[in-house]
């Protein structure tokens, strides 16, 4: 029986999430990430956050001044308002002692964010996991061989992009964590094992432990024409829990699909044509389960007469921010969410990670009153924000917050992800972040303008039709065209 559900159509909110296979995985990875990018060129935003330091160090002034409205922004928003007065605008110069308003259109007004949403997820994850969080996927066997349950146990940290080397090449590029890496200890052993073990005990069926996560595959708050136009979330998660090695539909139920791809993996490895023995995975188990290691979170701790076999670990946060934000990836962002819930309570659900996000930006005085966050992607139609609240972000993470240069570094550059058709000619000066669905099209970042000035942004518009998203985009590229050659210039 196959383990998937049918998909047939886009749903009409999935555009929030740009396929990845339209950034090769070249293009999203193209500059290594190493916590901070290395600079793209003097005018790069993260380079401006990275010599910056601390807000109380450079710049601390936070209250906005009213300044003069630049008349070309004034006028696009002119033009564009009467027939979409769904609409706000907030545009600082940030390069001043106290930021300069240069452009605004209802800046505190709360509309809906799409995946801007995201931003408040990365922070969130930046902040309570650290850029250097990884996560680890272990498979242990139990210490004896007379025992009803399966051999192999599967157990999930709730990594997001965990998956077969065929998908992780097409999707992920080099950056993600396999399951032949996983299957690769307990192969190598196999051939000793073949000429000692007279009566091998081949290897039963494979379990999982997905226990970390609650058992609610979904958000509460997500528009029920979205269920299954995202995928099913779980402890255990294999390629991004869709079914086959694409990304045309998803899996019914991600524990069987995840031992299915493993045992699919360990018979596609076994050395020279050997089936895996009881011998081959206790040799070389290093001990029982349950460490926690201090950069990374495993699964939970399995009995003390399991063994290890192996551990496969992923690459760090700063990474997967990446792989989440430059295509706008809803699984990566709402598996991050239950990841950061379970620093709240065990298990690990969508509510306590969602809290704890609004709870943490809350301290970084990043919200406003008003502001409403219920999931991590965006997909939630009673997601509320504001471009005040973006521009404000957008103004810390230049300012030197700590978790600043990564989020910028996560973001794309015009060419790549979600801005791969916009913003021409401006990759060395734009880091921004795109939401977009059938009534929404929002764009927040930051640019370096070519007379050196710095302006943080949020453009946000609803309630347009489906058809006028492009003529949303047109908009919006203008004013971030205009804020690239300099406001009054």
């Amino acid at each position: 029986m196959s383990n998937s559900t049918s998909n047939p159509q886009i749903a009409r909110r999935a555009r929030l999430r740009v396929a990845v296979a339209t950034a090769s995985a070249a293009t999203i990875l193209a500059t290594p990430i190493t916590g901070v990018l290395p600079s793209i060129g003097a005018v790069d935003p993260i380079a401006i956050a990275s010599r910056l330091g601390t807000p109380t160090q450079h710049l601390g002034c936070t209250a906005l001044v009213t300044g003069r409205q630049d008349p070309v922004i004034e006028n696009a928003i002119a033009h564009w308002v009467p027939k979409h007065r769904n609409t706000a605008v907030a545009v600082w110069q940030t390069d001043t002692r106290c930021p300069v308003n240069v452009g605004s259109y209802r800046p505190n007004a709360r509309l809906e964010p799409a995946s801007n949403i995201k931003l408040l997820t990365s922070i969130g994850a930046l902040i309570a996991l650290g850029p250097n969080f990884r996560y680890t996927t272990t498979l242990v066997t139990p210490n004896t061989v007379a025992t009803r349950e399966p051999v192999l146990t599967l157990i999930g940290s709730g990594d997001p992009i965990l998956a077969t080397t065929k998908y992780a090449r097409a999707y992920f590029g080099p950056a993600s964590d396999t399951l032949e890496a996983l299957v690769a200890p307990l192969t190598h052993r196999a051939a000793a094992c073949a000429t000692v073990d007279t009566a091998p005990q081949f290897l039963g069926p494979t379990g999982v432990d997905a226990s970390l996560f609650d058992h609610h595959a979904r958000n509460p708050y997500w528009y029920p024409g979205d269920v299954g136009s995202i995928q099913p979330l779980s402890a255990i998660a294999t390629n991004e829990n869709f079914a086959g090695g694409g990304q045309k539909s998803v899996v019914s139920d991600p524990a069987v699909a995840a031992a299915q791809r493993l045992e699919a993996v360990i018979r596609a490895d076994r050395v020279h044509g050997h089936p895996l023995t009881w011998c081959d995975a206790r040799a070389g188990a290093t001990g029982a389960t349950g460490a926690t290691g201090a950069t990374g979170v495993t699964g939970p701790a399995a009995p003390t007469t399991d063994l290890v076999l192996s551990r496969v670990s992923s690459p760090p946060l700063s990474t997967i921010l990446r792989l989440q934000n430059v295509p706008s990836d809803n699984f990566i962002a709402e598996q991050l969410i239950k990841t950061i819930g379970t620093r709240v309570a065990l298990p690990g659900t969508s509510a306590h990670g969602v809290a704890r996000v609004v709870s943490l930006l809350k301290q970084q005085h990043l919200l406003r009153p008003g502001d409403r966050m219920l999931d991590g992607s965006g997909l939630s139609p009673r997601d509320l924000e504001s471009p005040a609240t973006f521009t404000g972000i957008f103004l810390a993470a230049v300012r030197g917050a700590s978790w600043g240069p990564p989020l910028l570094a996560s973001l794309p550059r015009p060419g790549q992800g979600s801005l791969a058709m916009r913003l021409g000619g401006l990759s060395r000066r734009v880091r921004a972040k795109t939401g977009t669905l059938d009534h929404v099209s929002i764009i927040s970042g930051v640019v370096t303008s070519a007379n050196g000035h710095t302006y943080v942004f949020s453009i946000m518009c609803n309630g347009i039709a489906t058809a006028q998203i492009s003529d949303a985009h047109t908009f919006e590229d203008a004013i971030v065209v205009r804020l690239a050659h300099g406001v009054f210039s």
